[in-house]
């Protein structure tokens, strides 16, 4: 019988978005979360060699006949931090969005679990998506 190694991302698609929850609190932005919509702005990131080891777990979803429309998959993770209590849904027409249930106490525990190196890269990549004209890195790909 052969044995296969399993290899684990050292930092899961849940990781991401309860990194992410935490330093959006921290940064006082809106607590609305539209899902779809933080996919489609994440999507040119994962390309960029700089936040590679941010996207180990999440798929891209491309749309090749409209690359407009690619994302990332992040489903799995939603739905988990609505089971951990990060995220509580809002039950609108079409579009699915979450409430970030984050405090500081949250944040703070969130962001004391998450390594230097992790934190320093979705701090950076945060500044960048919010940046009011998008991306400046150049997208290389992989």
């Amino acid at each position: 019988m052969n044995k296969e190694i399993v290899k684990y991302p050292t930092f899961s698609e849940i990781d991401f978005i309860k990194v992410y929850c935490a330093l959006n609190f921290k940064n006082g932005f809106s607590p609305i979360l539209k899902h779809h919509e933080l996919e489609k702005q994440l999507y040119p990131f994962y390309y960029f060699p700089e936040f590679r080891e941010l996207f180990q777990d999440i798929v891209p979803k491309v749309d090749y006949a409209n690359p407009e429309n690619s994302y990332l998959d992040l489903e799995l993770a939603f739905k988990t931090a609505m089971i951990f209590g990060i995220l509580s849904p809002i039950y609108e027409s079409g579009e699915m969005k979450s409430i970030i249930q984050c405090n500081e106490e949250m944040a703070n525990e969130i962001l004391a679990h998450t390594t230097d190196e992790i934190l320093n890269g979705m701090t950076n990549l945060f500044s960048e998506m919010h940046k009011t004209d998008g991306p400046k890195l150049v997208r290389q790909n992989l």
